[in-house]
């Protein structure tokens, strides 16, 4: 709610009032320093000091903290004389310890005043509800319970993780039950049994890892000959597209390579190493999709060391209906709701194990269903206005608290703003992958990068299977980065 005007007058006449005392007292202080010379000015420092010991003792750290800096101020022409400097750093060290003392109080307070507005806000919405039940949104993050109860129950990661099994010398996964955590939750995490070889051989996997080193390596260097030398640019070219600072996305496919002898190598090493009829997903695309799923492409995500999370997002949109014939086939397949079938899936492999501090994909099981989804939305949105709220309240006390320590305030601001990990939709999960488990999630669901706190890059692979009359043409750009026009120049050959 916005101040009222008469209240910001009020503000301004009491904070010029204030400056003007203190400008008057500064004044008397150097008028008494300048007549009495260095022991006059250590008595005034002495009584500045004892002044600002009152205050914190009375609750007041602001104005302990100034008078520390009065003091210190009064005796800094002084600090050739013997004895002055150990007075000057006794002051500041005193300082120092009433600035903790006093942010460590106003982070309480701003604490305090958050979950003030978050309980204003809940009991705003759930006005005339008598029982005022926390239930998450109907179908986001929880599996239907009976059609008698309303309540419903958080899925776990393990409720949406099916484990291969070992059969005949093979290891295959239970399509049914994966394809139908997929149409229920809009995700599954494959996962491999121990001791058994997963979705791909680990010296595959290895392989994969080393061609990824290669296409980070290239897209680094392509990125600097166009002059893009700051990694957390935003761009998006055919090839390679930035999804967050310090994460980009990669398409793999022949001609990515461009002039590029090193990538053109990667690329050869990912068609040879990744066909498309995989025995885990293969199967399950068929499932899902129908008997003419197609592979549109492959991918690399690459999250180097400091990316940032990104927002919840989908990778592709709801479709209002399908093309032509399609249509029937679409309305009978619909839920109840009114959500059409699945039209993309995605599979993420990862390249290494995943540890917590690689940042993870986060998804929000049932999001990809269109009211659910909806309801997502709008829970985002609002704690986004909450965050910005805050932002606000931080921005307007700011003149008031400068001297307290605007550098450490501005980047906790910073940091929640970059990070906003301090908030997730109820029952996300977040699964840690490790070399030869899947992850198959429905293009719809809401889902997120986190963020890549350790030292080291995080590779992941990912395959993109579609019905054949859906064109995914959001994702990239137009303009290529690796062009292979400029090396036929180059080396003065000529390209048809």
């Amino acid at each position: 709610m916005t101040e009222p005007r008469h209240c910001c007058r009020k503000r301004k006449r009491e904070r010029a009032a204030r400056e003007a005392a203190e400008a008057k007292r500064w004044e008397q202080v150097e008028e008494r320093r300048q007549g009495e010379g260095c022991e006059g000015a250590l008595r005034a420092a002495a009584a500045l000091a004892s002044q600002a010991e009152d205050h914190e003792r009375a609750g007041l750290p602001k104005d302990a903290l100034k008078l520390y800096a009065e003091a210190v101020q009064t005796l800094i022409p002084f600090l050739s004389v013997d004895g002055v400097s150990e007075r000057v750093e006794a002051f500041m060290s005193k300082a120092e310890e009433v600035k903790e003392v006093a942010l460590a109080a106003r982070k309480q307070e701003k604490k305090k005043k958050k979950m003030m507005k978050m309980k204003r806000t809940a009991g705003g919405e759930d006005d005339g509800n008598k029982n005022n039940s926390k239930e998450a949104p109907a179908g986001v993050g929880c599996i239907p319970s009976s059609p008698k109860k309303r309540k419903r129950q958080l899925v776990s990661e393990a409720d949406l993780t099916v484990t291969a099994r070992a059969e005949a010398g093979r290891v295959g996964v239970d399509v049914a039950a994966a394809a139908e955590l997929l149409k229920s939750q809009g995700l599954c995490v494959l996962r491999k049994p121990a001791g058994a070889t997963g979705c791909y051989p680990l010296s595959t996997l290895r392989r994969l890892r080393e061609a990824a080193g290669q296409v980070e390596a290239s897209v680094l260097r392509a990125c600097r000959a166009r002059g893009i030398l700051d990694p957390s640019a935003g761009f998006a070219f055919k090839e390679v597209a930035s999804r967050c600072p310090h994460r980009f996305d990669f398409r793999i496919c022949e001609t990515s390579g461009g002039g590029d002898p090193a990538l053109r190598e990667a690329m050869a090493q990912f068609a040879r190493a990744c066909p498309e009829n995989n025995q885990w997903w293969e199967p399950l695309a068929r499932e899902v999709l129908g008997d003419d799923a197609e592979l549109a492409y492959m991918g690399l995500v690459i999250s180097r060391p400091g990316a940032t999370p990104q927002p919840f997002h989908m990778d592709g949109p709801h479709l209002n209906s399908w093309p032509g014939d399609f249509q029937a086939q679409a309305l009978t397949e619909a839920s109840p709701n009114g959500t059409l079938p699945i039209h993309a899936l995605n599979v993420f492999v990862p390249l290494i194990d995943f540890q917590e501090r690689h940042g993870a994909t986060q998804l929000v099981p049932g999001s990809h269903d269109l009211h659910a989804g909806r309801a997502l939305d709008v829970e985002i949105a609002r704690q986004a206005e909450l965050r910005a709220r805050e932002d606000s309240d931080s921005d307007s006390d700011s003149d008031s608290d400068s001297e307290l320590n605007s550098d450490s305030d501005s980047k906790a601001r910073r940091a929640r703003r970059g990070a906003e990990d301090s908030w997730c939709p109820a029952g996300s999960v977040a699964p840690l992958l490790q070399l030869g488990d899947a992850l198959v999630y429905d293009q719809r669901t809401v889902h997120r990068g986190t963020s890549n706190v350790s030292n080291e890059t995080r590779p992941l692979l990912y395959l993109l299977f579609k019905r054949p009359w859906y064109e995914e043409t959001i994702n990239f750009g137009e303009e290529r980065l690796f062009s292979t026009k400029k090396r036929s120049q180059q080396t003065g050959k000529k390209r048809d």
